[in-house]
């Protein structure tokens, strides 16, 4: 699936995703220290332009993949590096994590079921699934 960035105002800070899938367009809050970096980009790239390949052409996945590998091997010099795509899980997983609601979490990551978000991407920490049962079975023993 091919994502589009195509607003990036001051006054709104959702950013609106279009591609292919009319059902997957969506808005997407962003942090706001994000906005003001995509904001500079934006004042210099042309309308029709992706942020991934700064171009008005889509970068192939696999361009981006390797790219980030070797960013994080080569040049942050980490000994290993999670998967691109783990980005992806941790990111859903994180805001689940922090009490965001499973459908918004959904709509974010633009799948078309919320079953899509808790079979693929939400896998609870062993630290979370601890504290629940923790603070569910307080007081009983």
């Amino acid at each position: 699936m091919k994502d589009q960035v195509t607003s990036i105002e001051q006054s709104k800070l959702p950013i609106e995703v279009h591609n292919k899938l009319i059902d997957s367009n969506r808005d997407i809050p962003i942090q706001r220290d994000l906005h003001g970096i995509l904001k500079k980009y934006r004042s210099v790239a042309k309308d029709d332009y992706f942020v991934i390949s700064g171009s008005d052409h889509l970068s192939e996945p696999r361009t981006y993949r390797n790219y980030y590998r070797d960013f994080i091997l080569n040049k942050v010099k980490l000994g290993r590096c999670i998967k691109f795509h783990g980005l992806r899980y941790t990111f859903a997983t994180r805001l689940i994590e922090n009490g965001a609601e499973v459908t918004a979490v959904s709509k974010i990551m633009g799948h078309s079921d919320v079953s899509i978000t808790m079979n693929l991407y939400v896998h609870p920490t062993t630290a979370t699934k601890s504290d629940y049962i923790n603070r569910s079975m307080k007081g009983l023993f």
